[in-house]
Protein backbone atom coordinates (compact mmCIF):
# COMPACT_ATOMS: atom_id res chain seq x y z
CA UNK A 1 0.00 0.00 0.00
CA UNK A 2 1.35 3.13 -1.40
CA UNK A 3 1.89 6.17 1.47
CA UNK A 4 1.26 9.59 2.06
CA UNK A 5 1.96 12.22 4.16
CA UNK A 6 -0.16 14.82 5.55
CA UNK A 7 0.16 18.42 6.55
CA UNK A 8 4.01 20.28 8.48
CA UNK A 9 4.72 17.49 10.72
CA UNK A 10 4.32 14.88 7.65
CA UNK A 11 1.74 12.10 9.56
CA UNK A 12 2.78 9.11 7.13
CA UNK A 13 -1.02 7.55 6.48
CA UNK A 14 -1.60 5.18 3.44
CA UNK A 15 -2.62 6.17 0.41
CA UNK A 16 -6.16 4.70 1.29
CA UNK A 17 -8.03 4.98 4.51
CA UNK A 18 -10.80 3.26 5.76
CA UNK A 19 -14.07 5.13 6.77
CA UNK A 20 -16.07 3.25 9.45
CA UNK A 21 -18.79 5.07 10.08
CA UNK A 22 -21.09 3.34 8.44
CA UNK A 23 -20.10 -0.16 10.58
CA UNK A 24 -22.31 1.43 13.56
CA UNK A 25 -24.59 4.05 11.56
CA UNK A 26 -26.07 5.91 8.38
CA UNK A 27 -25.98 3.39 5.60
CA UNK A 28 -28.68 0.98 6.76
CA UNK A 29 -28.41 -2.13 8.64
CA UNK A 30 -24.87 -3.27 10.31
CA UNK A 31 -23.16 -6.56 11.12
CA UNK A 32 -20.80 -6.10 13.74
CA UNK A 33 -18.78 -9.53 13.24
CA UNK A 34 -18.60 -8.49 9.29
CA UNK A 35 -17.35 -4.74 10.20
CA UNK A 36 -14.28 -6.13 12.45
CA UNK A 37 -13.53 -8.80 9.88
CA UNK A 38 -13.47 -5.53 7.12
CA UNK A 39 -11.33 -4.05 9.49
CA UNK A 40 -8.77 -6.93 9.73
CA UNK A 41 -8.85 -7.35 5.62
CA UNK A 42 -7.54 -3.59 5.83
CA UNK A 43 -5.08 -4.33 8.11
CA UNK A 44 -3.93 -7.23 6.21
CA UNK A 45 -3.94 -4.62 2.81
CA UNK A 46 -1.63 -2.16 4.88
CA UNK A 47 -4.38 0.37 5.43
CA UNK A 48 -3.24 2.52 8.37
CA UNK A 49 -5.93 4.90 8.31
CA UNK A 50 -8.32 4.59 10.30
CA UNK A 51 -11.85 7.12 10.78
CA UNK A 52 -14.32 7.31 13.25
CA UNK A 53 -16.34 9.89 15.40
CA UNK A 54 -18.13 10.18 18.18
CA UNK A 55 -21.57 10.37 16.67
CA UNK A 56 -21.07 7.31 14.92
CA UNK A 57 -23.55 5.31 16.17
CA UNK A 58 -23.82 6.89 18.62
CA UNK A 59 -20.64 6.55 20.26
CA UNK A 60 -20.19 2.82 19.54
CA UNK A 61 -18.25 2.68 16.13
CA UNK A 62 -15.50 4.47 18.43
CA UNK A 63 -16.11 1.12 20.88
CA UNK A 64 -15.91 -1.31 18.05
CA UNK A 65 -12.97 0.42 15.92
CA UNK A 66 -10.75 0.06 19.03
CA UNK A 67 -11.64 -3.47 19.45
CA UNK A 68 -10.99 -4.49 16.18
CA UNK A 69 -7.65 -2.50 16.36
CA UNK A 70 -6.78 -4.02 19.51
CA UNK A 71 -2.85 -5.64 19.46
CA UNK A 72 -2.15 -3.04 16.33
CA UNK A 73 -2.63 0.13 17.90
CA UNK A 74 1.47 1.06 17.11
CA UNK A 75 0.62 -0.10 13.69
CA UNK A 76 -2.34 2.57 12.80
CA UNK A 77 -3.44 5.62 12.87
CA UNK A 78 -6.51 6.27 14.29
CA UNK A 79 -8.86 9.82 13.25
CA UNK A 80 -11.83 10.63 15.45
CA UNK A 81 -13.71 14.04 14.76
CA UNK A 82 -16.20 15.84 17.64
CA UNK A 83 -17.87 19.16 17.45
CA UNK A 84 -21.15 18.29 16.91
CA UNK A 85 -23.83 17.14 20.08
CA UNK A 86 -25.22 13.53 19.78
CA UNK A 87 -28.84 13.63 20.36
CA UNK A 88 -29.72 11.02 23.29
CA UNK A 89 -28.88 7.55 22.45
CA UNK A 90 -32.59 6.75 22.82
CA UNK A 91 -33.91 8.96 20.34
CA UNK A 92 -31.02 8.49 17.98
CA UNK A 93 -32.02 7.13 15.04
CA UNK A 94 -30.32 5.28 12.23
CA UNK A 95 -31.83 6.90 9.46
CA UNK A 96 -29.92 10.12 9.09
CA UNK A 97 -32.98 12.29 7.71
CA UNK A 98 -34.86 11.42 10.99
CA UNK A 99 -33.01 13.75 13.16
CA UNK A 100 -30.43 16.79 13.34
CA UNK A 101 -27.60 17.28 14.86
CA UNK A 102 -26.31 20.59 16.75
CA UNK A 103 -23.13 22.42 16.11
CA UNK A 104 -20.60 23.07 19.41
CA UNK A 105 -16.99 24.29 18.75
CA UNK A 106 -16.86 25.86 22.03
CA UNK A 107 -13.84 24.72 23.53
CA UNK A 108 -15.77 22.86 26.83
CA UNK A 109 -17.24 20.87 24.37
CA UNK A 110 -13.84 19.92 22.43
CA UNK A 111 -12.16 19.25 25.71
CA UNK A 112 -14.62 16.61 26.79
CA UNK A 113 -15.39 14.59 23.84
CA UNK A 114 -11.67 14.34 23.30
CA UNK A 115 -11.31 12.09 26.91
CA UNK A 116 -14.57 10.29 26.03
CA UNK A 117 -13.29 9.55 22.80
CA UNK A 118 -9.76 8.37 24.36
CA UNK A 119 -12.11 6.06 26.76
CA UNK A 120 -13.85 4.35 24.18
CA UNK A 121 -11.04 3.82 21.55
CA UNK A 122 -9.47 2.51 24.71
CA UNK A 123 -5.77 4.85 23.86
CA UNK A 124 -3.90 7.78 25.68
CA UNK A 125 -3.86 9.49 22.54
CA UNK A 126 -5.25 10.08 19.56
CA UNK A 127 -3.29 10.48 16.09
CA UNK A 128 -5.73 12.77 13.95
CA UNK A 129 -8.50 14.70 15.88
CA UNK A 130 -11.08 16.48 13.49
CA UNK A 131 -13.58 19.12 13.95
CA UNK A 132 -16.48 17.88 12.45
CA UNK A 133 -18.61 20.70 11.20
CA UNK A 134 -17.54 24.75 12.31
CA UNK A 135 -19.78 26.01 14.82
CA UNK A 136 -20.62 29.49 13.41
CA UNK A 137 -21.35 30.40 16.92
CA UNK A 138 -17.72 29.82 18.17
CA UNK A 139 -14.64 31.83 16.57
CA UNK A 140 -12.78 29.53 14.63
CA UNK A 141 -9.45 30.76 16.18
CA UNK A 142 -11.18 30.03 20.17
CA UNK A 143 -12.14 25.97 18.53
CA UNK A 144 -8.78 25.42 17.56
CA UNK A 145 -7.21 26.85 20.54
CA UNK A 146 -8.72 24.07 22.63
CA UNK A 147 -7.89 21.61 19.99
CA UNK A 148 -4.14 22.85 20.41
CA UNK A 149 -4.17 22.53 24.22
CA UNK A 150 -4.84 18.89 23.45
CA UNK A 151 -1.88 18.20 21.42
CA UNK A 152 0.15 20.40 24.23
CA UNK A 153 -1.52 17.70 26.70
CA UNK A 154 -0.35 15.28 24.57
CA UNK A 155 -3.62 13.81 23.97
CA UNK A 156 -3.35 14.85 20.17
CA UNK A 157 -0.55 14.56 18.12
CA UNK A 158 -2.51 16.34 14.50
CA UNK A 159 -5.39 18.29 14.45
CA UNK A 160 -7.77 18.75 11.41
CA UNK A 161 -10.99 20.84 10.16
CA UNK A 162 -13.83 19.03 8.24
CA UNK A 163 -16.07 21.13 5.84
CA UNK A 164 -14.69 24.45 6.59
CA UNK A 165 -14.09 27.93 4.32
CA UNK A 166 -10.79 29.59 2.96
CA UNK A 167 -12.01 32.16 5.51
CA UNK A 168 -11.87 29.78 8.68
CA UNK A 169 -8.97 27.68 7.82
CA UNK A 170 -6.92 30.84 7.03
CA UNK A 171 -7.78 31.84 10.75
CA UNK A 172 -6.77 28.78 12.45
CA UNK A 173 -3.07 28.62 12.42
CA UNK A 174 -3.66 32.25 13.93
CA UNK A 175 -4.56 31.15 17.04
CA UNK A 176 -1.80 31.71 19.79
CA UNK A 177 0.85 28.79 20.62
CA UNK A 178 -0.70 26.60 17.66
CA UNK A 179 0.99 25.21 14.90
CA UNK A 180 -0.51 24.82 11.46
CA UNK A 181 -3.11 22.21 11.74
CA UNK A 182 -3.21 19.13 9.07
CA UNK A 183 -6.40 20.07 6.84
CA UNK A 184 -9.10 17.68 6.17
CA UNK A 185 -10.45 19.18 2.95
CA UNK A 186 -14.41 18.40 1.87
CA UNK A 187 -14.72 17.93 -1.11
CA UNK A 188 -18.47 18.88 -1.54
CA UNK A 189 -18.33 21.44 1.25
CA UNK A 190 -18.36 24.68 1.44
CA UNK A 191 -14.38 25.03 -0.11
CA UNK A 192 -15.11 24.46 -2.88
CA UNK A 193 -13.06 22.13 -5.61
CA UNK A 194 -11.87 25.39 -7.72
CA UNK A 195 -9.96 26.26 -4.32
CA UNK A 196 -8.29 22.89 -4.04
CA UNK A 197 -5.32 24.04 -5.57
CA UNK A 198 -4.95 27.16 -3.38
CA UNK A 199 -5.38 24.89 -0.68
CA UNK A 200 -3.11 22.48 -1.50
CA UNK A 201 -0.22 25.08 -2.55
CA UNK A 202 -0.84 26.42 1.29
CA UNK A 203 -1.40 23.87 3.60
CA UNK A 204 0.21 20.66 2.32
CA UNK A 205 -2.21 18.13 1.71
CA UNK A 206 -6.06 17.40 2.36
CA UNK A 207 -7.90 14.03 3.13
CA UNK A 208 -11.08 13.80 0.92
CA UNK A 209 -14.34 13.59 2.42
CA UNK A 210 -16.76 10.24 1.17
CA UNK A 211 -14.89 10.35 -2.24
CA UNK A 212 -16.76 7.36 -2.83
CA UNK A 213 -19.90 9.04 -2.34
CA UNK A 214 -19.30 11.97 -3.90
CA UNK A 215 -18.04 10.08 -7.04
CA UNK A 216 -14.35 11.54 -7.08
CA UNK A 217 -13.59 7.82 -7.59
CA UNK A 218 -15.55 6.45 -10.42
CA UNK A 219 -14.86 9.46 -13.08
CA UNK A 220 -18.47 10.76 -12.48
CA UNK A 221 -16.49 13.93 -10.95
CA UNK A 222 -14.69 16.44 -13.54
CA UNK A 223 -12.46 19.18 -12.49
CA UNK A 224 -12.12 22.65 -14.55
CA UNK A 225 -8.79 23.19 -13.93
Amino acid sequence: MPSRRLGPDQLVVSAIGLGCMGMTWGYGKTDRTESIATIHRALDLGVTLFDTADIYGPFINEELVSEALTGHRQEVVLATKCGLQVPDASVFHHDASKFSLTKDGSPQHILKSCDESLRRLRTDYIDLYQLHRVDPQVPIEETVGAFASLVKAGKVRHIGLSECTLDELSRAPSTPDHDRPVRAFALDARCTLGNSAVLSAEWDRFSAFCPTRARVLNRSFRSSF
